[in-house]
Protein backbone atom coordinates (compact mmCIF):
# COMPACT_ATOMS: atom_id res chain seq x y z
CA UNK A 1 0.00 0.00 0.00
CA UNK A 2 2.75 2.14 1.00
CA UNK A 3 4.74 1.46 -2.27
CA UNK A 4 1.35 2.03 -4.81
CA UNK A 5 1.07 5.58 -2.55
CA UNK A 6 4.37 6.34 -3.66
CA UNK A 7 3.79 5.57 -7.07
CA UNK A 8 0.86 7.45 -7.25
CA UNK A 9 2.55 10.84 -5.96
CA UNK A 10 5.62 10.42 -7.77
CA UNK A 11 3.05 9.94 -11.34
CA UNK A 12 1.00 13.40 -9.70
CA UNK A 13 4.17 15.49 -9.12
CA UNK A 14 5.51 14.67 -12.28
CA UNK A 15 2.91 13.87 -14.65
CA UNK A 16 0.88 10.94 -15.84
CA UNK A 17 3.22 10.66 -19.15
CA UNK A 18 6.76 10.72 -17.59
CA UNK A 19 5.85 7.20 -15.21
CA UNK A 20 3.58 5.44 -16.80
CA UNK A 21 4.72 3.91 -19.98
CA UNK A 22 3.00 5.18 -23.22
CA UNK A 23 2.49 3.49 -26.47
CA UNK A 24 5.82 3.85 -29.00
CA UNK A 25 5.71 2.53 -32.49
CA UNK A 26 8.68 0.14 -32.81
CA UNK A 27 10.97 -0.80 -35.83
CA UNK A 28 9.84 -3.93 -37.60
CA UNK A 29 12.93 -5.31 -36.89
CA UNK A 30 13.23 -4.36 -33.33
CA UNK A 31 10.10 -5.57 -32.61
CA UNK A 32 10.70 -8.95 -33.87
CA UNK A 33 13.50 -9.01 -31.49
CA UNK A 34 10.92 -7.94 -28.56
CA UNK A 35 9.20 -10.96 -29.58
CA UNK A 36 11.34 -13.34 -29.85
CA UNK A 37 12.99 -12.37 -26.24
CA UNK A 38 9.61 -12.08 -24.91
CA UNK A 39 9.32 -15.91 -26.51
CA UNK A 40 12.71 -17.24 -25.64
CA UNK A 41 13.87 -15.37 -21.98
CA UNK A 42 11.11 -16.69 -20.47
CA UNK A 43 11.47 -20.14 -21.21
CA UNK A 44 15.51 -20.45 -20.88
CA UNK A 45 14.50 -18.93 -17.30
CA UNK A 46 11.82 -21.66 -16.54
CA UNK A 47 14.15 -24.47 -18.39
CA UNK A 48 17.55 -23.18 -15.98
CA UNK A 49 15.04 -23.30 -13.03
CA UNK A 50 13.47 -26.13 -13.03
CA UNK A 51 16.36 -28.91 -14.73
CA UNK A 52 17.94 -29.13 -11.24
CA UNK A 53 14.72 -29.97 -9.75
CA UNK A 54 14.18 -32.66 -12.64
CA UNK A 55 17.92 -33.88 -11.53
CA UNK A 56 17.41 -33.97 -8.44
CA UNK A 57 13.59 -35.79 -8.36
CA UNK A 58 15.35 -38.10 -10.39
CA UNK A 59 18.07 -38.65 -7.97
CA UNK A 60 15.88 -39.12 -5.10
CA UNK A 61 13.37 -41.27 -7.12
CA UNK A 62 16.65 -43.52 -7.60
CA UNK A 63 17.34 -43.34 -3.74
CA UNK A 64 13.94 -44.06 -2.79
CA UNK A 65 13.85 -47.37 -4.92
CA UNK A 66 17.29 -48.65 -2.93
CA UNK A 67 15.32 -47.47 0.45
CA UNK A 68 12.51 -49.65 -0.79
CA UNK A 69 14.45 -52.82 -2.04
CA UNK A 70 16.18 -52.59 1.36
CA UNK A 71 12.88 -52.46 3.36
CA UNK A 72 11.92 -55.51 1.32
CA UNK A 73 15.33 -57.52 2.07
CA UNK A 74 15.26 -56.74 5.94
CA UNK A 75 11.56 -57.10 6.37
CA UNK A 76 12.01 -61.00 4.46
CA UNK A 77 15.12 -61.47 6.87
CA UNK A 78 12.91 -60.37 9.90
CA UNK A 79 10.06 -63.02 8.56
CA UNK A 80 12.43 -65.65 8.36
CA UNK A 81 14.57 -64.95 11.54
CA UNK A 82 11.07 -64.83 13.83
CA UNK A 83 10.02 -68.11 12.02
CA UNK A 84 13.90 -69.57 12.94
CA UNK A 85 12.58 -68.23 16.43
CA UNK A 86 9.22 -70.03 16.72
CA UNK A 87 11.24 -73.20 15.37
CA UNK A 88 13.98 -72.96 18.36
CA UNK A 89 11.33 -72.04 20.86
CA UNK A 90 9.65 -74.75 20.29
CA UNK A 91 12.87 -77.30 20.44
CA UNK A 92 13.57 -75.69 23.42
CA UNK A 93 10.35 -75.97 24.78
CA UNK A 94 10.53 -80.03 23.97
CA UNK A 95 13.79 -80.32 24.99
CA UNK A 96 13.43 -78.48 28.49
CA UNK A 97 9.94 -81.15 28.68
CA UNK A 98 12.14 -83.91 27.76
CA UNK A 99 15.04 -83.43 29.70
CA UNK A 100 13.84 -82.41 33.15
CA UNK A 101 10.92 -83.57 35.43
CA UNK A 102 7.56 -82.03 35.09
CA UNK A 103 7.62 -79.42 38.12
CA UNK A 104 11.35 -78.17 36.75
CA UNK A 105 10.56 -77.88 33.57
CA UNK A 106 7.24 -75.55 34.10
CA UNK A 107 9.25 -73.76 36.31
CA UNK A 108 12.21 -73.43 33.80
CA UNK A 109 9.81 -72.62 31.29
CA UNK A 110 7.67 -70.10 33.20
CA UNK A 111 11.61 -68.26 34.00
CA UNK A 112 11.77 -68.11 30.48
CA UNK A 113 8.81 -66.65 30.21
CA UNK A 114 9.11 -63.95 32.61
CA UNK A 115 12.30 -63.31 31.18
CA UNK A 116 10.99 -62.88 27.77
CA UNK A 117 8.58 -60.67 28.43
CA UNK A 118 10.29 -58.09 30.31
Amino acid sequence: IVLYAACTALEYSLGPDRLTPQRVELPEDLGLLVAAANILIPGAVSFGLILPLLTDHEKLEGELELSNTNVRVLTRQLRNQKQMLKVERGLAYTLIRNVFPQSIAEELLDMFESVAHG
